[in-house]
């Protein structure tokens, strides 16, 4: 049952579409295995025949009137075994037929149960929808009857004055009446003690909603800056990886360079040593001017980089700024010294010239000749490798202090984010709290409308009371009691008519907080895959 309730109506429909193919299978099966059945049956018969032909063959020497009375009793023994596979073979014949009768009853209540369990899921739906139809319309009651139930609180106020006017007049006029009346008069004052206690709770009531109401808006308008802020920390962490990918980038790019003038500056080394003379002068003077452009350009990607950083934040400005002002010093003094010593070098050339000169005249010259070259191939690697070690250390400690000041501010930004996100969520607690003081203070104005309307009712008796002033005692006491039992059993009624209503208000209201807080889970959700 389980397994055809499951199955589609378009399954099943095509199932009895194919119900006659499948009938004419299984009887053509049926046929086949009856078939089988008596070719078995032959089968076994010749197998028989050939055993008996077999004992024929050895008992030939035997009479001829004993094979004959065998043979008489083996077509007995095998007319015998037909009959019995005969009726074997009609009771399995009407066993299918019996089968496909129960298979027929079974396919058709199996239909009847699809088409019973089709109206009832019909049913059903109709009965959810109208469930819905009836919810909405519920709803649409309550928020007319909320806006109904703040009218009628300002037409109680109205009502409340008036009341204690006819009391006052009330009062005065029990002080006239007879003895007879004080019990009444005592009780029109209790009446109103009842009534004054009802309005101050009512006004503070009415003050405390007042109170929440501007805590909610105030609630709301956190909520709105906190909201603001983190998408501004959002954007600015957005910035400030860009600005990292940017910093790496450029490191990258200047460590190749460095690299790149490492391997020119050694084959100049080689070069030098190898062949002497102003052509090597001219060429090492070529590649501290390149140093310096070089030295130059990453100065000025640092300074941009240095003015883009500005706008985010004034205190990486200052340290920034700094930074690149004593670079600047830095690199201007090793400059000067720079051009100074290829000065000096190339004065040092220039004597070796001379020296070159006196070459011929003096037998010490060879000596000296040797000496000036390697001292000063000695100084240019010396000057080379300490500008290229200097350049490179400052490039990785600029890189280095970079990347860390990005790291901290990171840090500090996901803090910020983190901390936004639990005011968020604190903010939503107490925004539900709130909300539920609010319902809880609009239940008990309902229950001080109740006394209210109590109080009216009262009042009206007592007037009608008055009216029946001359009327004996005993009446009196009898219809004060029966007015009394009236009033309260409509007031049960109607507390129990308002639990129930707010019940349900309290559910609908924890059906749209659910559903709020769901759509609030998914925008949060929508924001982190989106980041």
């Amino acid at each position: 049952m389980n397994r055809i309730s499951a199955m589609s109506p378009s399954s099943f429909s095509k199932s009895g579409i194919h119900h006659r193919s499948e009938d004419e299978m299984k009887r053509i099966f049926l046929d086949r295995l009856l078939a089988s059945r008596n070719n078995g049956i032959v089968s076994s018969g010749k197998s028989l025949e050939d055993e008996d032909e077999e004992d024929e063959e050895d008992e030939e020497e035997e009479s001829y009137g004993q094979r004959a009375v065998a043979q008489k009793d083996r077509d007995l023994e095998y007319s015998l075994r037909l009959e019995h596979l005969e009726q074997e073979k009609y009771r399995l014949k009407r066993q299918i037929e019996m089968m496909e009768d129960e298979y027929e009853q079974r396919m058709l209540e199996l239909q009847s149960d699809l088409v019973n369990y089709k109206r009832s899921l019909e049913e059903v739906e109709g009965h959810h929808k109208s469930e819905e139809r009836e919810k909405t319309e519920l709803i649409n009651q309550l928020k007319e009857q909320n806006q109904r139930l703040n009218m009628e609180l300002q037409l109680s106020s109205q009502r409340q004055e008036d009341l204690e006017n006819q009391l006052n007049s009330l009062k005065s006029q029990f002080h006239d009446k007879r003895l007879t009346m004080r019990d009444n008069v005592v009780y029109l004052e209790s009446l109103k003690n009842e009534i004054e206690l009802v309005t101050r709770r009512k006004d503070e009531l009415e003050k405390q909603i007042a109170h929440l109401f501007r805590e909610r808006e105030s609630m709301s308008q956190t909520l709105e800056e906190s909201t603001s802020k983190v998408l501004y920390m959002e954007r600015q962490t957005r910035e400030q990886h860009n600005l990292i990918r940017n910093s790496q980038r450029d490191i990258n790019e200047l460590t190749a360079n460095n690299q790149n003038l490492m391997e020119r500056l050694e084959c100049l080394n080689r070069s030098y040593i190898s062949s002497g003379g102003s052509s090597a002068n001219m060429s090492i003077m070529n590649e501290i001017m390149e140093i310096s452009s070089t030295e130059s350009e990453t100065l000025n990607k640092k300074s941009l980089l240095l003015k883009y950083k500005e706008h985010s934040s004034e205190d990486d400005d200052m340290t920034l700024n700094s930074s690149d002002v004593s670079q600047d010093d830095y690199h201007r003094q090793l400059r000067e010294e720079l051009i100074s010593a290829y000065k000096q070098i190339k004065t040092l050339c220039g004597q070796i010239r001379e020296s070159g000169h006196c070459y011929y005249s003096s037998t010490d010259s060879n000596y000296e000749t040797g000496f000036l070259e390697t001292a000063v191939a000695e100084l240019n690697s010396l000057v080379i490798r300490d500008l290229l070690s200097h350049s490179q250390d400052e490039s990785v400690e600029g890189s280095k202090k970079t990347n860390k000041e990005m790291e901290i501010e990171i840090h500090k930004v996901e803090e910020l984010e983190e901390k936004t996100k639990r005011d968020i969520e604190s903010l939503d607690l107490e925004l539900k709290m709130k909300k539920q003081d609010i319902n809880s203070l609009q239940n008990q104005l309902t229950l001080a409308e109740l006394k209210l309307l109590s109080a009216e009712e009262e009042t009206t008796n007592l007037k009608n009371d008055m009216s029946s002033v001359h009327l004996s005692k005993d009446q009196l006491i009898k219809q004060a009691w029966e007015v009394r039992d009236d009033a309260v059993k409509k007031k049960n009624e109607a507390e129990v008519s308002l639990a129930k209503e707010r019940i349900n208000l309290m559910q609908i209201n924890s059906q749209l907080m659910e559903a709020i807080q769901q759509k609030i889970e998914n925008i949060s959700e929508a924001r982190g895959m989106a980041k």
